[in-house]
């Protein structure tokens, strides 16, 4: 083996290097793209807190080269003649390639491409031409047609039926669609404007860092990847938590005692909620029982209770123990017995009727209001907040209710209403609440939840003939509001699947009927309205009849109009006009009223 093939360089990179003239290739072997709402939630909003923790409107694109770089660990590589293959890092390089194609629509969109002094061209760094062949950074030919389409894509709503033409890797494609639509949802809002973007582009694209872990050749390159990924006997935070606690117990049986339901507690969790589900409950715990305080996000801000138990709450508790009130060995014997055992089977539970395996209730709320999500570390610590040890098992239920519902239509109204809802954008604002409704019986807190809502009271809340969705949202959205008339069957059964009898996103006036069929209204408004559209089952969709006249009769007398069923409309205006006012009504009355 050579020299050269036992090289191995490592080096930071910023993110415009990385995507400038390299072809990335991942071999067939490795996994499929398999980012989902939770990972591209989590990653926007990251990046979106940093980049607003260095910015203020008076800045330039001078000053993004003062702001603070954002490091997003290591990808590792192995030089292949002139293509890199992809030993670890894909789903973020996949993903930054999906959020620069939206960067690239949201620039165009607010007329960026005509200012050549704020304008960056993503294209450059979403193709290579290398070799006599010109083909996207990110070379996977199994995934090159929806990438190209997404590319291509006019608007926000994506056409699932795309996936027909891509042959195999049908899981990839279809999440590279899904993450695509939640990148349209969840960036946000304070972004999407013509004076804060070319910053935001500025800086993801020379400020965001990757460790670059670069081998010559592919055995050291996965030994590298194994390595990196070996956890050996290293402690998770929450094995550092238990040997803290049952330190402090110093009863030998106790301590044994304890240690043996703390392993099998975890055992739960870990199957409720995923390998890092004892991570996410232990956070959202501490976060709704005991955080004081959370940091502003602004330059050099000092973290705060909230950051420090998200990132070591371990450490954070060895140091906070007096405000748990641990102070003596029984103390911490009865904080595992008694306050642990009570929060993680809360925990427990609340996983269980949000699951869909779990949910045979066909008005489950918990089940419904989790197809749509705020993000779980900001949910599950509003679901703790207001909740003791002391309520009996029906003020729990009744709390968790009440927050439940609260979230559905705090997080409905904000979207409803184009307002953000990602975490970035609304973690302080739920922390304040989770201060607020700490330790609170049930009708204050049905108080205090009704005061939050109201400040997202608005009559024409939808505004549909001026706004779009993502597709995503846009599909969640005619659900619950079809559910209103038809429950039947489980809401889960109105979610787009795989299946022929899946519902799928249908379009009334297509693109194309404007002028054919010479149609009155507004062209380029009402075709992405969401009352152009409903859902309907993928196996009808081939029968629908070519006119939008009888294409609507006949959606209406199957059932998939139900809200217009006896609604007579002399013209297409008329319908939509019709339509807006039945779906607002019931959208804003009906299934997210201001109250609970």
């Amino acid at each position: 083996m050579s020299h050269i093939a036992n090289k191995i360089i490592a080096q930071d990179k910023a993110l415009n290097s990385i995507f400038s003239e390299t072809r990335y290739r991942i071999d067939s072997f490795q996994r499929e793209y398999r980012w989902q709402h939770k990972q591209i939630d989590a990653l926007i909003s990251d990046i979106s807190s940093s980049f607003f923790a260095n910015y203020s409107s008076n800045h330039t694109l001078a000053d993004v080269e003062r702001y603070d770089c954002y490091y997003m660990g290591p990808i590792v590589l192995c030089e292949d003649g002139s293509e890199m293959s992809v030993v670890d890092g894909q789903q973020r390089l996949t993903s930054f390639s999906l959020l620069l194609i939206y960067l690239r629509h949201l620039q165009i969109k607010h007329g960026l491409d005509k200012n050549e002094s704020v304008y960056k061209d993503l294209k450059n760094y979403l193709f290579v031409s290398r070799g006599g062949r010109r083909t996207l950074s990110l070379d996977v030919p199994s995934r090159e047609y929806v990438m190209k389409y997404l590319f291509e894509l006019k608007g926000d709503i994506i056409d699932y039926s795309v996936l027909e033409k891509c042959g195999k890797d049908r899981e990839s494609n279809e999440n590279l669609l899904h993450c695509y639509d939640e990148i349209c949802h969840l960036f946000p809002s304070e972004l999407d404007n013509p004076f804060v973007l070319p910053l935001f582009i500025e800086w993801l694209l020379y400020k965001i860092v990757i460790v670059e872990i670069k081998a010559f050749n592919i055995d050291n390159a996965y030994t590298i990847f194994e390595t990196m990924n070996d956890r050996g006997l290293s402690l998770n935070p929450t094995e550092i938590l238990k040997a803290i606690v049952l330190s402090k117990i110093k009863d030998e049986e106790q301590s044994d005692e304890m240690n043996q339901f703390w392993k099998e507690r975890i055992s739960q969790i870990k199957y409720s909620a995923g390998s890092e589900g004892d991570l996410l409950f232990f956070r959202a715990w501490f976060r709704a029982q005991y955080a004081r305080d959370i940091s502003q996000g602004k330059v050099n801000d000092e973290k705060k209770d909230y950051e420090l138990i998200g990132s070591q709450f371990h450490t954070w508790f060895k140091s906070h123990q007096d405000i748990m009130h641990l102070h003596k060995p029984s103390d911490f014997y009865y904080f595992v017995k008694g306050d642990f055992d009570f929060y993680s089977n809360v925990f427990i539970n609340l996983r269980k009727w949000q699951s869909k395996e779990e949910c045979k209730e066909k008005d489950n709320p918990f089940y419904v209001t989790a197809c749509y999500p705020m993000a779980e570390s900001l949910y599950y610590a509003l679901a703790f907040a207001p909740i003791l040890p002391i309520d009996s098992s029906e003020e729990v239920s009744e709390k968790l209710q009440l927050i439940n519902q609260f979230v559905d239509i705090f997080i409905n109204r904000r979207s409803l209403l184009g307002k953000s809802v990602n975490q970035s954008s609304i973690r302080r604002m739920v922390f304040e609440i989770i201060r607020k409704i700490r330790m609170l019986s049930g009708d204050v807190l049905r108080s205090i939840l009704k005061e939050e809502l109201s400040k997202y009271n608005c009559e024409d809340m939808l505004l549909p003939a001026k706004r779009g969705f993502s597709q995503s949202y846009a599909h969640y959205l005619l659900a619950r509001l079809r559910y209103v008339h038809d429950r039947e069957d489980l809401f889960g059964t109105l979610l787009r699947t795989r299946k022929q009898s899946s519902f799928i996103l249908t379009q009334l006036i297509g693109d194309d009927d404007w002028e054919m069929y010479n149609i009155d209204g507004e062209k380029g408004i009402v075709p992405w309205s969401i009352c152009n559209y409903c859902l309907c089952r993928r196996y009808d969709v081939a029968l629908l009849p070519l006119t939008p006249k009888e294409r609507i009769e006949y959606l209406v007398s199957n059932g998939y109009l139900p809200e217009m069923k006896g609604v007579y409309f002399d013209s297409f205006s008329d319908f939509i006009a019709q339509r807006l006012n039945i779906l607002n009504r019931i959208a804003s009355v009906e299934v997210w009223p201001a109250k609970i």
